[in-house]
């Protein structure tokens, strides 16, 4: 006698990698064989097997999601954030998500809510185009914005360097001096914008209450001159001298920002005075 044929097992690890079907392919598919058309039919029009099509309509799954994008869409969108970002206007979630709304009104598409898909949609939508990122943007005015590029910040360097060397004061640190100021005041909470991963984003500056500037300035040697603080509208109450050098300088002006009478008041009582020698 032959031994018996060993049996097979199955290994319960191993997964069916099912096809997957767009929601709207199926759903099409579906209403077709509702009004009439052969599953045959309807499988060999939409691409679909016709033991999906079955299995969907015995089980009652007829209220699929609409899709809320196709490929061709998605590749547009991406164009579009990276071109709002070049042109420094960075697109946050919410705007994103609008604007994928109008697509999908515009395509007659069934819209889930007003504020457009869910934010689910949306992380998947970050997976699937890695080179986009989510980031805080830096404040920054206009003007800086308008210099922040290579082409401006050479010709500066160039021609700081061609006087320096006219005034033949290049390498003689005590005569450069370099003035700046910088603003604090309440903190304003920034949504993060869509950008090119590896890039920096920056909105305007936005003004806010309570604004208080300082003026500050050094010598290429190291010498710090005394600083000017500026608040808005008035000075604060109390002892706010208490504990600063005697050489600070305090002004205010209405918006807290500095404004040529102040800048002249800083040259002629700190820069000069302290520069004198």
């Amino acid at each position: 006698m032959f031994p018996p044929s060993p049996k097979r097992t199955k290994n319960k690890n191993t997964k069916k990698n099912y096809k997957q079907y767009s929601p709207e392919r199926l759903k099409r598919a579906i209403n077709a064989v509702k009004n009439g058309t052969s599953f045959y039919k309807a499988a060999k029009e939409f691409n679909i097997h016709t033991s999906v099509i079955r299995r969907n309509l015995r089980n009652g799954n007829t209220n699929f999601p609409t899709r809320v994008l196709n490929k061709e869409e998605e590749r547009s969108l991406v164009t579009y954030i990276e071109y709002c970002y070049l042109r420094n206007f960075p697109l946050t979630r919410k705007m994103i998500k609008l604007f994928v709304r109008q697509i999908m009104k515009k395509r007659g598409r069934e819209i889930p809510n007003q504020k457009g898909p869910s934010n689910k949609w949306y992380r998947n939508f970050l997976k699937r185009h890695l080179d986009l990122s989510m980031k805080k943007p830096q404040i920054i005015d206009g003007g800086r914005q308008r210099m922040a590029n290579l082409t401006v910040m050479k010709q500066h360097f160039d021609l700081l360097e061609e006087t320096l060397k006219k005034l033949r004061i290049f390498d003689k640190g005590q005569f450069i001096f370099n003035m700046d100021e910088t603003g604090f005041g309440k903190s304003t909470v920034l949504d993060k914008v869509c950008t090119p991963k590896s890039s920096h984003s920056y909105t305007k500056m936005v003004t806010t209450s309570q604004h208080t500037t300082a003026v500050v300035c050094t010598s290429a040697d190291g010498n710090v001159l005394p600083t000017m603080v500026i608040y808005e509208n008035s000075f604060p109450s109390g002892a706010y001298r208490r504990g600063i050098p005697e050489s600070w300088l305090f002004g205010r002006s209405p918006n807290g920002y500095v404004d040529s009478e102040l800048f002249i008041k800083w040259f002629k009582d700190i820069f000069l005075n302290s520069t004198s020698h």
